[in-house]
Order: structure tokens, then sequence, then C-alpha cells
């Protein structure tokens, strides 16, 4: 089995140089509040949503959000385009809920089998980017960070959580030949060297 290489300051697949085309896609599992115009964190607008609809309807609006947001019928005009490759930004609540730590929830998981397998049949490598982190690792709404407050910075624990979750979500990926790679931390601020190295 291959994989994407890097040598030299290049890419390369199957021993051939490769250039990556494409772009991220934003918002699908993780939301983001300056691409739908509402201004606010994920968990904030899930909330607002719970609050008027009640729990199972915000539950099932938000599956069905993301089952429609991005498709095989997406893939197939990336395909058709050119692209070759995607960045996929994801929330960790996807994976943990911050009132049970100790289990993984299913649910991110299947999304990503669900990319990976449409990865392999369109020849489209995929980079997954966590976008957000339990504590927040900046102070934005992007980071479904509704305080304004990096607290990641301040708990080994939450560091550790994430940690975790990378050794679970590669363990289980690391046969997947469109997996290009891991962004393992979007846009950290707020944090000193020494925390971000050990990181």
């Amino acid at each position: 089995m291959d994989y994407i290489r890097a040598a030299d300051k290049h890419f390369s697949y199957g021993g051939k140089p490769i250039r990556l085309r494409g772009f991220g896609i934003g918002t699908w599992l993780n939301l983001e509040h300056f691409m739908i115009g509402l201004p606010t964190s994920e968990r904030m607008m899930k909330s607002a949503f719970d609050k008027e609809y009640g729990p199972e309807v915000e539950d099932g609006f938000f599956k069905k959000y993301r089952k429609a947001f991005f498709k095989e019928e997406d893939f197939k005009l990336l395909k058709e385009c050119g692209v070759n490759f995607i960045r996929v930004p994801f929330n960790y609540r996807l994976f943990i809920e911050d009132n049970n730590t100790e289990e993984y929830l299913e649910e991110g998981f299947l999304y990503f089998d669900g990319l990976f397998s449409l990865c392999k049949k369109y020849e489209i490598f995929a980079l997954i980017d966590l976008h957000t982190t339990p504590g927040a690792q900046n102070p934005d709404w992007h980071s479904d960070n509704s305080y304004g407050l990096s607290l990641f910075w301040e708990y080994q624990i939450l560091r550790r959580q994430m940690t975790k979750l990378w050794e679970a979500i590669a363990f289980r990926y690391c046969e997947e030949p469109y997996l290009m790679g891991y962004d393992l931390l979007n846009e950290p601020a707020m944090a000193k060297w020494p925390l971000l190295n050990e990181f």
C-alpha cells in the first residue's frame, strides 16, 4: 500500500511527484460563524436550537445537515474539476462528550469512515484537522469557544484528552491510503512555546 510521501521539499505518490489541488471543507464537521453568518460558537448555536425546538429535533437537524452538506455528488464534481486534496476541519465533540470522556462516540468515526470511503473511490486525499479542543486552543468562535478564554493551555488533562483522541483516530485509519495526514491543532493561540511544544 502506498501513501503520500514528503522528500526534498516535494510530495510524491506511487513514486511520482504530485501537486495537490484543493481546498478546505469548512463548516461541515465544525460549524464556523463567519461561513454561515451566525455570530457565535457551534455550541451556542446548538444550545439555542435545543432551547427552541428540543434536543431530539436539534440532534436530528444537525445530523441531516451533515449528511446533506457533503455527499458523493460533491466528490464527483470535485474530481471533475481536478481537485485531488481536501482539508477537513472537525470538532472534538463528534468524538467526546464533555461529561463522559472515557468512551468515544461512534458518530465522529462514522463520518470519517464515509469520508475515506469516498476519498478512495474518487482518489482524493484528505488532511483531517482538529479545529476545536476542550477548553479551546484559541479565544475565537471558530474553535467552538463560547467564552473567549483558552483554557486548553491551562490544564494538562485537556491536552492529554486530545493526544489520546489522535491516537484512537490514527489507530483506526492508519491504513487509509488517501489519508494524507493530520493537522494536529488548528490555529493555537495564547500558549507559551514550552506548552505548545509539549503538546
